[in-house]
């Protein structure tokens, strides 16, 4: 009995390291076809996650035209 029971929480953690790596990755951007083709998301190495965040990260960065970066304006002086 102990034996099915393990097994069964076994499997149920894997469903949920599933799913939850399938929403990070269709939030990161990759198509349903991509991530097919990583097999079982529940097998995936934590490093190759990390490889997908990266690679979507770098290309967002990359896309991105111009940075804009806010600097502290002094203020003008009045003339008298």
């Amino acid at each position: 009995m102990s034996e099915d029971k393990d097994r069964k929480t076994r499997e149920k953690a894997e469903d949920l390291l599933r799913s939850g790596r399938l929403v990070f990755l269709q939030t990161a951007g990759y198509k349903q076809a991509e991530i097919l083709g990583f097999g079982d998301l529940a097998k995936l190495p934590a490093e190759k996650m990390i490889e997908l965040l990266h690679r979507v990260t770098l290309a967002a960065v990359l896309r991105k035209k111009r940075i804009r970066v806010k600097t502290f304006r002094q203020k003008k002086r009045k003339k008298k």
